[in-house]
């Protein structure tokens, strides 16, 4: 089992994440994705130590096994209407806690209304949109520290 996992980090904001959380050294990540190769490269790349699982997001056993195996799960796997479902409702049942960066409101409120009484119960923590909006001004504070080569005073 995993603490974390990377579900779509092949695409570029899953290779985003998985490259950020090699460069903090995060010891149990599994990436996953439908593509075996792709993600093989990928985990060699970065950590060969990390696992790797294969699911897509329209196979609800390759998903459920993919939940079963981590503690977090993160998905840049979208558009979330289409591909979410089986993601958020596994994580609910499972008491995984699930993160995506979905702008989805329609997605949203049905995943809510869908399943927050079970995510309740098995202590799931389900984030929608975490850093949806956030994500311009947080890497454009990034590009500032940079630039400025030193902590700042304020912001």
């Amino acid at each position: 089992m995993s603490d974390i996992t990377v579900y779509g980090a092949t695409g570029l904001v899953g290779q985003l994440v998985a490259r950020y959380l090699a460069s903090i050294n995060a010891p149990s990540v599994t990436l996953a994705g439908r593509n075996r190769p792709v993600l093989a490269a990928l985990r060699d790349e970065l950590n060969q130590h990390w696992d790797i699982a294969i699911a897509a997001a329209d196979d609800a056993d390759a998903v459920e096994h993919m939940v079963e195996n981590t503690k977090v799960l993160i998905t840049v796997v979208g558009p979330y209407s289409l591909y979410g479902g089986h993601v958020v409702a596994a994580c609910a049942r499972h008491g995984v806690d699930y993160v995506d960066l979905c702008g989805e409101v329609p997605f949203i409120r049905r995943s809510i209304d869908s399943h927050h009484a079970t995510a309740q119960s098995t202590g799931a923590r389900i984030v929608h949109s975490c850093g949806f909006d956030s994500v311009p001004s947080d890497i454009g504070m990034l590009n500032l520290y940079q630039a400025a080569g030193k902590p700042f005073a304020r912001v």
